[in-house]
């Protein structure tokens, strides 16, 4: 499951990417940096977002899916 979610984050990574960054090899540097700046900034706030969404589930949320019981003591 870790690898797929890998292999997940790397092709968002490199979608995005390619949507900031000038088709064609004939982009000159600035304009290729520039995407590339975009590119990171647009990853960074999905980071945020989602770093927001997990920040929000509660102690309990996905106690069935691990099948493990909370441990009280006293």
């Amino acid at each position: 499951m870790q690898q797929m979610s890998i292999s997940f984050g790397v092709a968002a990574a490199g979608l995005t990417t390619a949507m900031f960054v000038p088709a064609g090899s004939a982009a000159n540097p600035a304009e290729m940096i520039a995407g590339l700046h975009k590119a990171f900034l647009a990853l960074g706030a999905f980071t945020v977002l989602s770093t927001i969404t997990f920040y929000r589930l509660k102690r309990e949320d996905g106690a069935n899916e691990t099948r493990r019981k909370d441990l009280h003591l006293g």
